[in-house]
């Protein structure tokens, strides 16, 4: 395997940044949530879980993309793994959602934000975690000191 680092089959740590970043996306949905509400408009449970897509949710749900692309250059730090990850927690949210409205989401407008949401989050984490893998390594003074 030619890479960074080498890729190390590690099912906690896999379960444990799978939960950070349900836990990234859902509170950053409700801090959103709350400062709408703040603001006046009428954001509930519901606006998260709701198989439709209005304009309050389709906000929330899209500053939270951007908040979780964010998060996967310090949870997940692998270019290659970012769409995995999105993809995983937007599978999860979907069967939230089904537990939560006890139906199936039928709405073709609510599967094309999922779409959207899930291309917004990888590309941009891709970009993120790309360029934090491209970063110069700086070597001390002391190093330098020894080169020949």
């Amino acid at each position: 395997m030619n890479a960074f680092r080498p890729y190390v089959w590690d099912p906690s740590l896999i379960i444990g940044q799978m939960v950070c970043m349900q836990a990234v996306f859902y509170a950053s949905q409700s801090i959103l949530l709350l400062a709408a509400r703040i603001g006046g408009h009428s954001a509930t449970v519901q606006t998260v879980f709701s198989p439709q897509v209005n304009f309050d949710s389709a906000l929330v749900q899209l500053a939270s993309e951007l908040v979780c692309a964010f998060t996967l250059v310090r949870v997940v730090q692998r270019t290659r793994q970012c769409l995995d990850f999105v993809c995983t927690f937007h599978l999860f949210h979907l069967i939230f959602l089904i537990l939560y409205n006890r139906l199936f989401p039928t709405e073709l407008s609510w599967w094309l934000f999922q779409v959207f949401g899930i291309t917004v989050c990888t590309v941009l984490g891709e970009y993120l975690c790309r360029k934090a893998e491209s970063r110069e390594i700086h070597l001390s003074q002391a190093a330098a000191k020894y080169e020949v």
